[in-house]
């Protein structure tokens, strides 16, 4: 019980990215027809600044050297007392975490037939219209996200 409960939680961490892009797909700006507002490029900065944290988190998570730490930060959030679940769980987290959280969109048609069962509208709904990957290609063609994982070595 306790190892679904850390795999669904790690999941769900992983998924943050991507739900920080569905965020930032309702925000809709016309560069070409009109001026861009300063609450919308704050709004971008921020949801960029969020994606870069998240990225950062899950390279620190992935180091080998921050183990202890996560284990220890992990048991005492989720209030876990058995180590050896906690130490089920992150492995298992590391076998399904990428490395460049890209958003899947078989994740997220997969999540949305789950939300589907509690309100019919979602299923009408595009994935592919809700995923916005501009903020982590920006941090993979900087090279931002290879510098995240070398920091941690």
């Amino acid at each position: 019980m306790v190892k679904t409960i850390l795999v669904f939680l790690f999941s769900m961490l992983s998924a943050l990215p991507s739900l920080a892009f569905a965020a930032a797909a309702t925000v809709r700006v016309n560069i070409g027809a009109a001026s861009v507002s300063s609450s919308a490029l704050s709004l971008w900065a921020a949801q960029e600044r969020v994606v870069a944290a998240l990225t950062e988190s899950l390279a620190f998570v992935q180091a080998p050297a921050n183990k202890p730490i996560v284990l220890r930060i992990l048991m005492k959030q989720l209030r876990i007392n058995d180590s050896a679940a906690a130490d089920e769980g992150y492995q298992d987290h590391l076998l399904t975490l990428n490395r460049k959280p890209y958003p899947s969109l078989d994740g997220l048609r997969n999540a949305q037939r789950l939300m589907a069962q509690q309100n019919p509208k979602v299923a009408a709904l595009k994935v592919e219209d809700l995923v916005d990957s501009r903020f982590v290609r920006k941090l993979d063609e900087s090279g931002s996200i290879d510098r995240f994982y070398g920091a941690q070595r």
